[in-house]
């Protein structure tokens, strides 16, 4: 209970023990008539009286004010940094509603924003407590100028009803200075209807921001052992949020690559930040390619505010080989390549093409595969995910992942050409380590 809930509880109990007097009614009587036959005014009174109203009044609206800042319902997707901020009445109220034909409908409830991202918390609707199949009929976009994306991930639940469903998410960067109005872009396919359009736009208050954040530099080239490396640009720590930046590849070195006929690329950069010891948990990270080359983030949660040690290490890389591996399959059996064992679980024919069934380590892959049939080659036409289970070995937990591999063509003989294999390797490498005076 609040101190302002307090307070009104106990002014009620008092004037339920309140004790009236016997000769109340006569004396209130007395008054009345001695008030109705005095003429003189008494000003100053009536100035206290409203000197003390506006003065309660206004102690008391600064803290409903207080309690209206603060975001609403959305306590079991935020993260305890977001609990926090909000608790203290950060960010800025947005409460826009957009209906659809069918009553669905999405409300952006509020915002907050720094120099790492703009989060946002918004709720779908559904009357008919089926907001779950509504959910899936839905795509959210958010934009900036020029209604260029903001791309974001987050998280959401949905009440016991199946009424709502409160998302929380974070946008991949945050909008630069010019980016004034911000649009929650929503497409929405009603059951038997066309699909429909939806926005809610708002202006971004600046001055509700959560604060500036701090830049560190590092620029620290990493060897890979497949004789690749990449650069570790910055940490940016914002209140919200913590974010490595840096870059796997410069436009200059993709562009070459395009040449020669290689690729270095990765699915996954795994690095582990510590503060004073004790692990950041990891929020997000994305890999993205554009003219500038291609670059990666990892979004950490916010650093403690006092901090004696910072320490970032890379503890796991997804490389990628050209190899040239050809393997016999049967029945069952495990191919065997770069260390790494992937288990053939099936082989069948279907239709004219050939499916193979594998199971590997999560992050294990072949991007680039063929099915020799009889002496010809044949291309892969699809992969079919099957199943993700996790394994304990020697108390570290593994995921595995099975799928089906489609080729085209069949028969008896059969080799799997191998030319491109993907693996995570693990590593133990300090980027950065400071010590704070």
């Amino acid at each position: 209970m609040n101190n302002l809930e307090q307070l009104l509880n106990k002014e009620k109990e008092k004037l339920d023990n309140m004790q009236i007097p016997d000769d109340m009614e006569d004396k209130l009587r007395s008054a009345l008539d001695n008030k109705s036959r005095k003429k003189k005014k008494r000003p100053y009174l009536r100035i206290a009286s409203i000197i003390m109203i506006v003065f309660l009044l206004s102690y008391n609206m600064n803290t409903l004010a207080f309690y209206a800042k603060k975001i609403v319902g959305y306590d079991n997707v935020m993260s305890g940094t977001l609990q926090d901020l909000n608790n203290a009445g950060r960010g800025q109220i947005i409460n826009k509603t957009h209906s659809f034909s069918d009553g669905v409908s999405v409300t952006l409830d509020g915002v907050m924003l720094d120099d790492n991202n703009l989060i946002l918390f918004y709720s779908i609707g559904d009357p008919n407590r089926n907001v779950e199949d509504v959910s899936s009929r839905m795509h959210i976009n958010v934009s900036g100028l020029f209604d260029k994306s903001l791309g974001y991930g987050g998280a959401g639940e949905i009440d016991s009803e199946g009424r709502y469903e409160k998302w929380v998410v974070s946008t991949n960067r945050a909008p630069k200075l010019y980016e004034q109005t911000i649009s929650l872009d929503i497409s929405y396919s009603p059951v038997d209807k066309a699909n429909e359009q939806g926005e809610i736009k708002f202006k971004l208050d600046r001055n509700s921001a959560l604060g500036n954040s701090l830049t560190i530099p590092i620029n620290k080239e990493v060897e890979l052992t497949n004789n690749n490396s990449i650069n570790v640009e910055s940490m940016v720590a914002s209140p919200t949020t913590t974010l490595i930046k840096g870059q796997i590849q410069s436009i200059l070195q993709l562009g070459w690559d395009q040449i020669v006929g290689e690729r270095f690329s990765t699915s996954d950069i795994e690095m582990a930040l510590c503060a004073d010891g004790k692990e950041v948990p990891v929020q997000a990270s994305s890999i993205s390619t554009d003219m500038k080359g291609m670059n990666f983030e990892i979004r950490f949660d916010r650093l403690p505010q006092e901090l004696d040690t910072l320490e970032l290490k890379l503890t796991s890389f997804v490389n990628t080989y050209e190899v040239d591996e050809l393997f016999t399959l049967k029945e069952e059996g495990k191919i065997k390549i770069l260390e790494q064992e992937i288990i053939v679980e099936d082989i069948y024919e279907e239709n004219g093409n050939t499916f193979v069934t594998l199971t590997s380590e999560e992050y294990t892959s072949l991007p680039k595969v063929s099915l020799i049939v009889e002496g010809t080659e044949h291309r892969l036409v699809r992969t079919k995910p099957i199943d993700m289970k996790k394994v304990n070995i020697e108390e570290f937990e593994k995921n595995y992942h099975t799928r089906t591999l489609e080729f085209e063509g069949a028969g008896k003989d059969l080799q799997l050409h191998i030319e491109r294999f993907s693996f995570n390797e693990v590593y133990d490498e300090v980027i950065f380590n400071h010590k704070f005076e």
